[in-house]
């Protein structure tokens, strides 16, 4: 259980960086005094995302490997395509969006320094 707690700070120190990238870019793109509206944007659109991603695409994906909540609750084992679903859908699915994510931040940012 400590292994699980300091792999958890480290994701938590890890996933921080992604989080200020987007304020700082919002606040860098906008212009005309126009960054409360920019930041409000953001935060309307992250929280859309994390409710389509984090309940809906998540309870699809877990859905869809025959993930059971009633075992869960009860604390019984689930069976073994559910376990491959879990470790799909928090484990490989983010880490493949995470790779995504950078590979597009890397672009566009080579985008913009030639444009500069």
């Amino acid at each position: 259980m400590p292994g699980a707690l300091i792999l958890s700070v480290l994701i938590g120190i890890g996933n921080s960086g992604w989080v200020m990238l987007g304020f700082s870019m919002v606040t860098d793109l906008s212009e005309d005094g126009k960054a409360g509206l920019f930041s409000s944007l953001w935060i309307a659109a992250d929280k859309i995302g994390f409710a389509l991603g984090g309940t809906l695409l998540i309870g699809l994906i877990l859905s869809g490997f025959g993930f059971d909540s009633t075992k869960a609750v009860a604390g019984l084992a689930q069976s073994d395509s559910a376990i491959i679903g879990v470790k799909a859908a928090f484990a490989l699915i983010p880490a493949v969006l995470y790779i995504i994510g950078a590979a597009l931040f890397y672009v566009l940012g080579k985008e913009t320094s030639q444009i500069d």
